[in-house]
């Protein structure tokens, strides 16, 4: 037997499809021989029963007329309840399927007995029954009717409509299929893929042969819900298993070829999962390929895991532009990323036309029901009808079609990952808005809010449509930059929830009484929103401008809470351009302001603000006032949710005041309100993560900051994609870690990886560039590959020279570094050039007694040594000592001076005995930094053991 293709392996409860063809070809069953035989089975089926041969029922030809042609079957047949058994179907791995006739409805069924080696697991029976009744109560013209569901003994049977036709896997191979004939099926099934979403039902295993198309050529959905409930009844063996190489490890429930990421990863499924299935079949149909292969489970399970979508140009021309971007979403490899809902899906499948008649994209079938039934209750329409309007060139059919062309045109490789990220953040934010909209409505139908709540409650929803509209007008007309921060842009908009919050609402400061105000005042919150677009896309100084114009156009309203808002983002976009002093004088007045008109969430955040920026600017006297004023602001604020950035700001500052502990609290209360506040996968929490990972990194926590930083920076892959700039930011981070862990092979991995991601997305020009190429070489001369390490570390220096001239400041380390890396590789002539370059730009610049100027006095030191010259040696490493005794900050150095200098002077026997001091005060200093000095340490204690005789007792 041929190795079996990853679709037919671990395919789980599957049974086969429930058909009468007229070419029957499955083995007659052996009840005898076959092991493991349910009771049913045995009793059921103990007298010899023939394949199913019934022909075809004419039209007009009654269903009882068509069986009495044969009522030899009926003589033979056994009983399931009122069902009287005609034949076997086929035979799966969750049973056998029969061909029955019920006497009391006279009607042909297809009756499904589930096989169970769990025949004892109470629980298992039980959810099996519930669900197959639950489908029971599900009447849907694209789901196959299921009559009944029982129990016989230990065994659970299920009677259900009795199809003639073909599964949709035959179907597509019976001849070439157009486009609009593959779409007109699809939809069949997903409009009974969605009808069973709405009552509570996922499928779990959608595939081609779980769908029928009848004669009459109306299609419906089988097995609802088995397949993950039955994954106790029947597994793969280790025989099936090792066809393709791989081991029994566990259970998957569905048929891999179809399976969504989170079934292949053991997660919770729901219907989300259901549309990663409905998608992939789809595409195989269109393209006569699935987007994922493998030739075994092992590939496929990689591929779909990790692997990107095909890209749309090499797919052939049935899958346009649209069509992509609708797989695409369907497809997304985090069920965040999906479409809301299987309507939403079809919706967007069905075109810009058929969508347009919702008046809004995103809106699920159910959801214009509901706007229905809002309109028929009640009469209020401008108010509950309302919501759909507002968001017509917000985020409408035609605005999320333009912002999809606009990151295409971006020509960036992690355009499609930040598209199904922005496009599903956004598509569920307009549900949020129609839903709080209808729900603001009823309360108020009901009586049960006022009408000034209802006012406050649209407020709050105009200022999200005003904010949504900000962030889609920068979408729309998006460049790379835009792209670049586009997850992040929608990410921070407000929770909708607010508007439900009604304490929240009640505490905000009243809007001016006087109309003319009251519009100024509007168009001035417009404008803080577009300012916020601009802040979050990291367009600073367009923001910086926008932020002076609203702080000019609030100061004429003369409305002081709009004046303390623009004051803050003035401030916070000053802070981001590093205009320190005017971000602080901005900052302040936003705190006074908000202060004297009682707005205590302003105040806070103005003052958080200015923690973090005096914090920077080293000024922790100041930072720790003002931290306390801000914890009082925040006694005062109502419970919005938004503390999380002044328990960042207190984090930061606790730990550069060395108070770490409560540094640590912080920060974890920090992240859970971030988490709270916009979900698990949020940008916030993972750059606080981030940055709690890199600040434990530079306390020597090595251990503990490997439990952050690739942490933080795989919550970064999953908002951005792995090709993001995020991505290569966390990799510089995670590439450190390994470097302090003297695990170079990882660093160089890691450091390559995010290079590589920069180079492609970002251009050579990026600063992170010239680190991430001196982060390499540094792990090469650390890993002893000098020849590789001199080639990367001349890369570095052209990189530098080309960015900055021949005599930058800049270009010292990487001159320092080239220098070692030529004395490593036997170069003396070359290094010894590099390293005078560097000492020469250095005195020019710093001046002969900076400390820098050690560095480079360190390398002559060294190249003295290696060239033998002591003459050269020794003055060096005595000037670089000299330079850096009595300071903490560059102990490291201090002890490669004081190493330097032990072995020239013992190699030259000029003063053995101070050479012997100073290489026991090299190894005393490297101790002292821990890990940080652990790969020096072992390098002085080899010299000295090996040069250094024990010092001998002078005799009494």
């Amino acid at each position: 037997m041929g190795a079996r293709s990853p679709d037919d392996v671990c395919s789980g409860p599957s049974g086969p499809d429930l058909l009468a063809t007229t070419d029957a070809k499955s083995p007659a069953l052996d009840v005898t021989a076959r092991a493991g035989a349910s009771p049913i089975e045995k009793t059921v089926l103990a007298a010899p029963v023939r394949k199913d041969s019934t022909p075809h029922v004419s039209a007009g030809v009654s269903l009882r007329a068509a069986i009495a042609l044969d009522d030899s079957l009926l003589r033979q047949s056994r009983r399931i309840g009122r069902y009287a058994i005609l034949s076997e179907l086929g035979e799966g791995g969750m049973g056998v399927v029969l061909s029955g006739y019920d006497e009391v409805l006279e009607r042909r069924v297809a009756i499904k007995v589930l096989r169970s080696h769990n025949r004892q697991d109470g629980r298992l029976q039980a959810r099996l029954l519930r669900e197959a009744q639950a489908l029971a109560r599900l009447s849907h013209p694209n789901v196959v009717q299921v009559y009944e569901a029982g129990a016989l003994g230990d065994e659970l049977f299920i009677a259900m409509e009795f199809v003639r036709g073909v599964t949709l896997s035959a179907w597509l191979a019976d001849r070439a299929r157009t486009q609009q004939e593959i779409l007109a099926v699809f939809a069949e099934a997903g409009r009974g893929l969605a009808a069973a979403h709405r009552v509570g039902l996922t499928h779990r295993d959608f595939k081609p042969g779980n769908v029928l198309v009848d004669l009459e050529g109306r299609v419906r959905v089988v097995d609802f819900g088995l397949a993950a409930l039955a994954e106790q009844a029947e597994r793969p063996t280790s025989e099936e298993l090792a066809g393709v190489g791989v081991e029994r490890t566990g259970v998957l429930a569905g048929t891999p070829a179809y399976m969504a990421p989170e079934q292949w990863l053991g997660e919770q499924v729901d219907a989300r999962t259901d549309q990663f299935s409905f998608c992939v079949a789809l595409w195989e149909a269109l393209v006569g390929a699935r987007p994922f292969t493998g030739d075994s489970v092992d590939e496929l399970r990689d591929q779909v895991l990790v692997a990107d979508l095909p890209e749309r140009v090499h797919v052939g021309p049935r899958i346009g532009k649209r069509l992509y971007r609708v797989l695409a979403r369907g497809l997304a490899r985090v069920p965040d990323g999906r479409y809301p809902s299987m309507d939403a899906l079809l919706a967007d499948l069905a075109g810009p036309q058929v969508r347009a008649r919702h008046a809004v994209l995103g809106l699920g079938l159910g959801a214009v029901i509901g706007l229905a039934a809002a309109a028929w209750s009640f009469q209020d329409e401008g108010r509950c009808l309302g919501a759909e309007a507002r968001l017509v060139g917000v985020w409408d059919p035609a605005r999320r079609d333009a912002a999809a062309d606009a990151f295409e045109a971006a020509g960036v490789g992690f355009a499609d990952e930040a598209w199904t990220q922005v496009a599903g953040r956004l598509d569920a934010r307009a549900d949020a808005i129609v839903a709080m909209h209808r729900h603001a409505c009823e309360a108020h139908a009901r009586g049960e809010q006022s009408e000034h709540l209802l006012d406050l409650r649209m407020a709050c929803l105009s200022r999200h449509v005003h904010e949504v509209r900000a962030v889609t007008d920068l979408l729309v007309a998006a460049d790379a930059g835009v792209v670049e921060r586009a997850v992040d842009a929608v990410a921070a908009l407000p929770p909708i929830e607010r508007c439900a919050d009604v304490a929240l609402l009640t505490a905000e400061v009243a809007p001016p009484a006087d109309p003319a105000t009251a519009l100024a005042v509007d168009n001035v919150r417009r404008a803080l929103a577009n300012v916020a677009a601009l802040e979050h896309t990291g367009r600073y100084e367009a923001g910086r401008l926008g932020a002076e114009q609203a702080v000019a156009a609030a100061e004429a309203t003369a409305y002081a809470p709009a004046v303390a808002e623009a004051q803050l983002a003035r401030g916070r976009l000053l802070a981001l351009v590093q205009r320190d002093g005017e971000a602080e004088t901005s900052l302040r007045a936003a705190f006074t302001t908000a202060t004297a008109s009682h707005q205590d969430a302003v105040a806070r955040d103005a003052a958080a603000a200015l923690v973090e920026t005096l914090n920077t600017l080293g000024r922790l006297d100041h930072a720790q006032v003002w931290l306390e004023i801000a914890a009082a602001a925040q006694a005062r604020a109502p419970d919005d949710g938004a503390a999380a950035f002044l328990d960042l700001a207190r984090s930061k500052l606790l730990w550069s005041l060395g108070r770490y502990a409560e540094s640590e609290a912080a920060i974890e209360r920090s992240v859970a309100a971030y988490d709270a506040l916009h979900g698990p996968d949020n940008p916030a929490t993972a750059r606080a993560r981030q940055w709690f990972g890199t600040a434990l990194w530079a306390r020597q926590e090595f251990a503990r900051s490997k439990a952050v930083l690739p942490d933080s920076r795989a919550r970064l892959e999953r908002l951005y994609g792995p090709e993001h700039p995020e991505v290569a930011a966390a990799l510089r981070f995670e590439g450190n870690l390994y470097f302090a862990l003297t695990d170079f092979d990882a660093a160089l991995a890691t450091w390559r990886r995010g290079l590589d991601i920069i180079l492609r997305t970002r251009g050579e020009d990026d600063p992170l560039v010239v680190v991430l190429q001196g982060n390499i070489a540094a792990a090469l001369a650390r890993a002893r590959r000098p020849v590789d390490a001199v080639a990367a570390f001349e890369a570095v220096v052209r990189t530098l020279e080309r960015r900055h001239g021949p005599d930058h400041i800049e270009l010292c380390t990487q001159l320092d570094n080239l220098g070692a890396s030529y004395l490593e590789a036997g170069q003396l002539g070359p290094s010894r050039l590099a390293i005078d370059r560097s000492l020469a730009i250095r005195r020019r610049v710093l001046g002969e007694g900076h400390a820098e100027v050690a560095r480079s006095l360190l390398g002559l030191g060294e190249w003295g040594l290696h060239a033998r010259d002591y003459a050269t040696a020794i003055p060096a490493f005595e000037r670089a000592l000299a330079i850096r005794a009595g300071t903490d900050v560059h102990a490291l150095l201090r002890g490669r001076a004081e190493y330097g200098l032990a072995r020239a002077l013992w190699l030259s026997d000029r003063d053995r005995g101070r050479a012997r001091a100073l290489i026991d005060q090299a190894v005393a200093t490297f101790t002292s930094l821990g890990q940080a000095g652990s790969l020096d340490l072992n390098e002085a204690t080899a010299w000295r053991t090996e040069n250094v005789p024990p010092a001998v007792a002078p005799k009494r």
